[in-house]
Order: C-alpha cells, then sequence, then structure tokens
C-alpha cells in the first residue's frame, strides 16, 4: 500500500512539472538577461582593448547608444503629446506636415540657442576666469583651472549639440514621413517618385545649415568687432595653449561652438535623408514602408536591401576621397587650414559641405539598410520570434547587429593596419566603422524603446486614474500612453545626461583628440621618411655624378 502511494505520488509531481510553461514574456526575459549580459562583458572587453582604435569605436558606440536613446525618448514624448493633440482635434495630414514642419524648425533654433547659452556667449564676460568654481569631469566642485574651465565647456557644447541634432533630425524625418502620407495613393501609382522626398529634404536643409552658420559669422564678427564691416570672426585662430583670457577666450569659445554646430547639423542632415533614402528602397520593393510581419516582405527583399547596402558603401568610399582631394586642394590655394572651410570662397565652401553631408547620408544610409536587412531576414527565418513589434524580436535583432558590427568592425580595423592600405582607404574605412556603430545605437534603441512603452502603459493607467476628475487632462484617455512616455523620458534624461557627459562623452573626446594626434605623428612621420628617401635619393645621384666627373 505504501509502495502504492509513492507511485501515485511520483506520478502527481511529474504531471506538476509537465504542467509548467513558458509563456513568451519569460522568452523575451530570458533573452534579455543571456544576450545583455554577453553584450555588456564584450563592451568591458573592447573597452580596454590594447588597440587604440577599437577602444574608441567601443566607447563610440556606447556614447552614441546612450545619446541616442535619450534624444529618442524625449523627442517621442514631446511628439506623441503633441500628434495625440492633433488627432483629438481631428486635422488634416497636410496640415500635420504643417505643423511638423514648425516643430522642425524650431528644433533647429533651439540647437543655436541652447548651445550658445551653454557656451556663455552672450555674458558681457569672460567664459574663462582663474578664480572660478565649478563640477570637474570626476563630479567634484571645486576650483577650476582655465584648462579644466575649457574641458567643461567643450563636454557640455558636445552634450546638448548632440542631443538636440539628434532630435532636429528626427523632427525632419517626422516630416518627411508625414510627406509620404499626404498622398500615399500618387506614391503608390509612382513608387520611382518616393526618391523625390529625401532629394527635396537634402535641398531644403542645406539651404537652412549654410543660412544658420552665416547668422552665426555675423553675430560673432558684430559682437567681437562692430566697428570692421567686413570682419569675419571665425577665421580668427586661438592656440589652445594661449591664456583664454579677452578676445582671445571669446574667440574660442565662439569657433568652438560653431565647430560643433557645423558636426551637428550636418549629422541632422545626414540621418534624415538617410533615413528617408532607405525608405524610399524599402517602398520599391516591398511598396510598404514599414515591414511588421514575414508575409510583408518580398522574396528577393533582404538580397535587394544588400545590393543597395553595397551601392551605399561605394558611394561613402566616393564622397570621402573626393571631399579628401578637395580639402587638401583648397588648403594648398589658401596656404593654410583652417578648420570647416573658414578660408575658403562661398562656392568652394558650399561644395566642401556638400560633398561632406553626402559623405555622411551615405555611411548612414548602409547602416539604415543593414538593419533592415536583418529585421527582414529575422522576420521571415524565425517566426517564432512573434513578429517585429515584440520584445524578444527587437532583443534579438539588437543582438545580432551588435555581434555582426564587432565582426566586420574588427575585420576592417585589421585591414586599416595593413601596410596596404593607405592613407584614402583608411578614411573610407573609418568613416563605415562609425555609420555602423550608430546601426548598433538605433537597434539597441529600438529595444529600449519598446521596454519603455511597455512601462508607459502601466504608468498611463495610473495617471488616468488620479487625474480623471481634471479636464485638463482629456489627452489622456487616448490609446498612447502619453503622460507615461512624457514622465519616463524626462526620468531617464535626468538620470542619464550627467552620467554620460562627465564620464563617457568625455572619455570619448579624450580618445578622439588621442587619435587625432596619433594619425598626425604618423602623417609627420611618413613625410620625414619621405624626405629622408628623397634626399638619400639627391645624395646618390650627387656621389654618381661626382664619380663619373673625372672619367669624363
Amino acid at each position: 500500500k505504501m509502495e502504492g502511494e509513492e507511485i501515485e505520488g511520483e506520478e502527481e509531481g511529474e504531471e506538476g512539472e509537465e504542467e509548467i510553461e513558458f509563456t513568451e514574456t519569460d522568452f523575451a526575459v530570458s533573452l534579455m538577461l543571456l544576450g545583455f549580459t554577453g553584450f555588456t562583458m564584450s563592451l568591458f572587453t573592447m573597452a580596454h582593448h590594447p588597440d587604440p582604435d577599437m577602444k574608441y569605436y567601443c566607447w563610440s558606440v556606447i556614447s552614441i547608444t546612450i545619446s541616442i536613446f535619450v534624444a529618442v525618448l524625449l523627442f517621442e514624448g514631446c511628439n506623441g503629446a503633441m500628434e495625440t493633440l492633433m488627432d483629438d482635434i481631428g486635422i488634416s495630414h497636410g496640415w500635420k506636415l504643417v505643423v511638423f514642419t514648425v516643430e522642425m524648425l524650431g528644433f533647429y533654433v533651439a540647437l543655436q540657442v541652447v548651445t550658445s547659452q551653454v557656451a556663455g556667449l552672450w555674458s558681457h564676460q569672460n567664459p574663462f576666469s582663474d578664480d572660478k568654481e565649478g563640477y570637474t569631469s570626476q563630479g567634484l566642485h571645486e576650483k577650476m583651472s582655465v584648462d579644466e574651465q575649457r574641458k567643461s565647456y567643450e563636454r557640455k557644447i558636445k552634450c546638448w549639440a548632440t542631443l538636440l541634432s539628434h532630435m532636429t533630425a528626427f523632427a525632419a524625418i517626422k516630416c518627411g514621413i508625414k510627406t509620404f502620407e499626404v498622398d500615399a495613393a500618387f506614391f503608390i501609382r509612382h513608387p520611382m517618385c518616393t526618391y523625390l522626398v529625401p532629394l527635396f529634404t537634402l535641398i531644403v536643409h542645406m539651404g537652412l545649415v549654410m543660412i544658420l552658420r552665416q547668422i552665426r559669422k555675423f553675430l560673432f564678427s558684430r559682437q567681437l568687432h562692430p566697428e570692421r564691416e567686413h570682419y569675419d570672426a571665425l577665421k580668427e585662430e586661438v592656440d589652445d595653449q594661449q591664456l583664454l583670457h579677452g578676445n582671445n577666450g571669446k574667440i574660442y569659445m565662439w569657433t568652438q561652438w560653431d565647430e560643433e554646430l557645423y558636426e551637428a547639423e550636418n549629422e541632422v542632415v545626414g540621418l534624415c535623408v538617410s533615413f528617408l533614402l532607405v525608405q524610399a528602397c524599402k517602398f520599391n520593393i516591398n511598396y510598404i514602408y514599414d515591414v511588421v510581419s514575414a508575409e510583408e516582405v518580398a522574396p528577393d527583399g533582404p538580397w535587394k536591401l544588400l545590393i543597395f547596402a553595397a551601392v551605399f558603401a561605394v558611394l561613402t568610399g566616393v564622397s570621402v576621397l573626393t571631399y579628401s582631394q578637395l580639402s587638401k586642394d583648397s588648403n594648398k590655394d589658401n596656404g593654410h587650414s583652417h578648420g570647416h572651410s573658414h578660408g575658403h570662397s562661398t562656392g568652394r565652401v558650399l561644395i566642401l559641405r556638400f560633398v561632406l553631408i553626402n559623405q555622411n547620408t551615405m555611411a548612414m544610409a548602409v547602416s539604415w539598410t543593414m538593419m533592415a536587412f536583418a529585421k527582414w531576414t529575422i522576420l521571415t527565418h524565425l517566426v517564432s520570434l512573434g513578429g517585429a513589434e515584440k520584445a524578444a524580436f527587437r532583443v534579438f535583432q539588437a543582438l545580432g547587429v551588435s555581434f555582426a558590427v564587432f565582426l566586420v568592425t574588427r575585420s576592417l580595423d585589421w585591414l586599416a593596419d595593413m601596410e596596404c592600405t593607405g592613407e584614402s582607404a583608411d578614411l573610407v574605412i573609418f568613416t563605415l566603422i562609425h555609420s555602423m556603430g550608430m546601426a548598433v545605437g538605433f537597434s539597441w534603441e529600438q529595444a529600449f524603446h519598446l521596454g519603455v512603452e511597455v512601462v508607459a502603459v502601466q504608468a498611463n493607467t495610473w495617471v488616468k486614474e488620479q487625474a480623471a476628475a481634471f479636464s485638463v487632462f482629456r489627452f489622456i484617455e487616448a490609446d498612447k500612453p502619453v503622460v507615461g512616455q512624457l514622465i519616463l523620458a524626462f526620468a531617464v534624461a535626468v538620470v542619464c545626461i550627467v552620467p554620460w557627459r562627465r564620464h563617457i562623452l568625455s572619455k570619448m573626446i579624450q580618445l578622439t583628440k588621442d587619435r587625432l594626434v596619433q594619425y598626425r605623428d604618423q602623417e609627420t612621420a611618413v613625410k620625414q621618411m619621405e624626405t629622408q628617401a628623397q634626399s638619400d635619393r639627391l645624395d646618390s645621384r650627387e656621389t654618381a655624378e661626382s664619380q663619373s666627373a673625372p672619367l669624363a
């Protein structure tokens, strides 16, 4: 009898074990834990890699991922509230396009104003002082040397220029998407016309950034020397080692501000135009902008994307080589270099900037296409992940893109270190590696963003219950978790921005400077070797002539 009871107990235990079923949530969380642990350990390994280039790429990916995540959250939180209100009012797609265009212009203005305030450009006092106190890169509040003040200003300008440039780019992308939606039937009948949207966007933004730069030059020149009519203050140069007092301090901060905004504006144009260009490519393959299921992917769609990626990579190389050659020719004509073409004519400045923006656009297009390729491939071969809107899918995509980019980056860096690749080939390789780092940042941002949406839904439910009596919160009743996203966006920004700026961004800036010094030293060594070789050839020729002279 006891044996029978034991057997029955064992059978009941086995039945109990068989009843345990793992849900999709369990799978997503497990995948996130295992994958992110491996990814984090890989980052620690790469952050201490003996190769300075690989260390630079690693810190670049970390910095890009955090900046994109924070910028997307802030933009989507504010933009989501505005779009929900517009849907509540019931305005048309055409008027939405107008509103989003105004929003984009507002972000452009914010980019100029916020960074100028951070740089202290509108203060009558000199930005640098011998008795100034503030927070150092270690987070200590103490008296700062002039060099520490310079680094602090540099970090702050870089921080806000990066965040606001990304938000401006997302606003521009939103305008492009709404352009597709204004007359969707027309683009369905004429799919090739979708390529006109990124072309028009490029022309508009090129005009905007050129106008903004002329305004900056005018304001700086009028503030520094209002009595000189044709004075261009941005042509002034200040060595970092000089004492940054008086006009030297003002000139240094204005030029730093202009250079950061120059790069930020180029990134805005590159991001939005490349995204819209790849959207047009995807539409001409599948006749749909955003694929979310395997049935929407064309049979040969992923392979066509690879062809587009190869074309964009080739165009990136052409743009890099063209810009490098144009810069060398311009510097020879001027007899010196002024950074971002300060000493060049207006026509040449426009050409140089267009080529540089085209370089950024083509490089980013490679990243967008590779991300789309990964998404479409996973959709068609791993249906069990549940589709593009599931957490498991996005985590798996981010992990796949990250490890694929690591392998490609390691291979390209190995290729760049070879003696057979010259300076031009190295520039192309470095540009492609940087763009692929952006792909890693965007892939992880998509995974994190879904997690924020899930939490925001719960937060929105709680806020709705607390604010149900107030009509001012009418838009909380919409399907989108607007309030929850806003709360989380600002909470994440408060938690992430300061540590990112003080530690990660400062490390990134230092590695960038070290890298520039390294390549300048290499260029100097190569030139010295070439000069020495030329001198040796001349000595050999003179020796041969002197030996042959007596015989003659």
